[in-house]
């Protein structure tokens, strides 16, 4: 009899037209046989292979005192003036440590390879510039900060402190190692920023999307992206994470670090971008109140975030709103009415295509709009 199978996931396992299961990144997948219209299903479960390198590295020394820090927020998040989902996770001091010079630690052997001194694009005057550094732990694990505001005599010696507009950190001639614990940069709250970047990049992880191809093409930054501050030892790991929260302060305990896995098939969570097919170059965009990409992301405390849509690309729905609903539960068509004003309605189409409706001012419509809406894809 012809047996018809099929993988509910993937992004996780695949399966073959005559049932041979293929593993493709660590989670768990429902696979389904349909045979005369009856269908059996069986979950299996993928895990990561070991890592070929040994011993993997372990953060022991704490990259910033977490006594200092009011929050840090989670991975996979809109970000970057609310244009996307980010990789980074931000950490804030506390009001009180405002003009204090926060000493930050190599949080392990390490080797510093690159660094770059700037001053944000659009920074107001008087702005203290950064530096961006780039950590390599080994065995696949590096590190980024950004906003960094100040650097060891022996690490400005190794690079150009020429103060440029760009983030972007530049490899040095000879790579600086350091120690676990030895000194590597401050941070000051107040001097133009009120937290600093921390990315972390595990070729061990493969972060999956409801599109590979798009983000293999357009966002390898985002495909090794894991949490920062699992990485370190548990005693240390426990206390960052209880200081989970959002970029108001609030802490969110027992929120978890987030992922960048955000797309969750046939709802509206995740990254959503205005062109059908993989273009050859990208860059962000806007039409009208209609941002490329458009990401939306449930935060924290369970508020939506919707970012690059409207003038301020910001929406925002806590969980207190009568409109509020977990994105990755919407299956049909949904709005949103945002906390500050202004409205959504978005209405899904298929797995992999989503139309989206704006208006600035006044409560959701009855209907979707018939027109005026902007219709994005995977």
């Amino acid at each position: 009899r012809p047996v018809t199978w099929i993988s509910a996931a993937p992004g996780v396992a695949t399966v073959s037209g005559s049932g041979m299961v293929t593993g493709v990144a660590p989670g768990s997948a429902t696979i389904a046989a349909t045979a005369e219209g009856v269908t059996g299903r069986a979950t299996v479960t993928v895990t990561a292979p070991a890592p070929s390198c040994s011993p993997r590295p372990v953060l022991t020394a704490p990259l910033v005192d977490p006594a200092v820090l009011q929050v840090v927020t989670q991975i996979g998040m809109v970000g970057g003036a609310n244009t996307s989902l980010v990789g980074r996770s931000y950490a804030f001091p506390t009001a009180a440590q405002t003009g204090v010079r926060l000493p930050l630690f190599a949080p392990a052997a390490l080797r510093v390879l690159g660094l770059r001194h700037y001053v944000p694009q659009g920074a107001p005057a008087g702005y203290v510039p950064d530096w961006s550094m780039y950590l390599d732990f080994g065995c696949g694990l590096t590190m980024e900060l950004y906003h960094v505001k100040d650097l060891p005599a022996g690490l400005k010696a190794a690079t150009d402190t020429t103060i440029v507009s760009s983030s972007a950190w530049q490899l040095l001639a000879t790579p600086v190692p350091l120690e676990a614990g030895a000194p590597l940069g401050w941070y000051i709250r107040g001097t133009g920023s009120i937290a600093f970047d921390v990315v972390l990049y595990d070729t061990a992880v493969v972060n999956r999307f409801e599109n590979q191809a798009r983000h293999v093409a357009h966002f390898r930054n985002l495909l090794n992206v894991t949490c920062p501050w699992t990485a370190f030892a548990p005693a240390l790991r426990d206390q960052y994470l209880a200081r989970i929260g959002d970029g108001t302060g609030v802490r969110s305990p027992g929120a978890g670090c987030g992922t960048m896995e955000r797309d969750v098939p046939g709802t509206p969570a995740g990254h959503w971008f205005q062109q059908a097919t993989v273009p050859t170059t990208w860059g962000l965009s806007k039409v009208g109140a209609y941002g490329d990409p458009l990401p939306i992301a449930l935060g924290a405390d369970s508020t939506v975030y919707v970012g690059h849509i409207g003038p301020a690309n910001d929406l925002r729905v806590s969980r207190t709103n009568s409109t509020w609903r977990n994105p990755a539960t919407i299956t049909t068509a949904w709005c949103y009415a945002g906390d500050a004003g202004g409205w959504l309605w978005l209405r899904m189409n298929s797995r992999t295509q989503m139309d989206a409706a704006y208006g600035a001012t006044g409560s959701c419509p009855a209907a979707f709009p018939a027109a005026g809406f902007m219709a994005y894809y995977r």
